[in-house]
């Protein structure tokens, strides 16, 4: 039931994906806060954009990750995606608020569902 009602509201969030996040805030108006942001603290993303190689004459391209090892944008943050068949990711999360021992086990439930 609950895995049903998950994806309902996945494909349902889906139909409207290209809102821009900046109209949803507007829209929803939620009270600000400057230790959050504004509507959700954990992010899941499926990562499937793959630069893959680009060559230019006379042009040194390089992907450019957009944030350092070891930081991170929300509470919890899962990105994941797909490289040689297998789906692969990372899962960050703030310090503050979780020890690595509960992160693991999180982890380890996932890996288990998964």
């Amino acid at each position: 039931t609950l895995l049903e009602r998950t994806r309902r509201t996945a494909l349902g969030a889906q139909e409207h994906q290209d809102l821009p996040f900046e109209q949803v805030v507007e829209i929803v108006q939620p009270p600000r806060a400057l230790d959050h942001t504004p509507l959700f603290q954990v992010m899941l993303a499926w990562q499937d954009n793959a630069l893959g190689r680009l060559d230019l004459p006379g042009l040194g391209v390089e992907e450019v990750v957009d944030n350092a090892p070891g930081q991170v944008r929300f509470e919890l943050e899962l990105n994941v995606g797909e490289c040689d068949g297998r789906i692969v990711g990372t899962l960050g999360y703030a310090t503050a608020l979780f020890d690595e021992s509960t992160v693991r086990r999180q982890r380890d439930y996932l890996l288990a569902l998964l």
